[in-house]
C-alpha cells in the first residue's frame, strides 16, 4: 500500500511531470546514483521505507511537499 501511496502523492503533489521507473528494490540505489532519479521505498533510496526518525516514504514526503497541511498523516 505504501508505494501506491508514494506513487499517487508524487504525481499529485510533488511533481505531476515525474516519470515513475519500477525496478526491483536492490536496483534502486543504483539507478538512482546513474540516472539521477529520485528513489523511494527501497534500501539506499533518498526516501527509504523508514528513515532514521522512523517515517516511511509516503510520511516523508508529505511532511516534506505538504508540511502545512492538517489532514496529513
Amino acid at each position: 500500500m505504501n508505494r501506491t501511496a508514494t506513487a499517487w502523492f508524487i504525481l499529485r503533489f510533488a511533481d505531476p511531470d515525474a516519470e515513475l521507473v519500477f525496478v526491483e528494490p536492490q536496483e534502486v540505489a543504483d539507478v538512482q546514483r546513474r540516472d539521477g532519479a529520485i528513489g523511494f521505498d527501497a534500501p539506499g533510496a533518498r526516501y527509504p521505507h523508514a528513515d532514521a526518525r522512523g517515517r516511511c516514504s509516503f510520511e516523508a514526503l508529505v511532511e516534506e511537499h505538504r508540511p502545512g497541511d492538517r489532514r496529513a498523516p
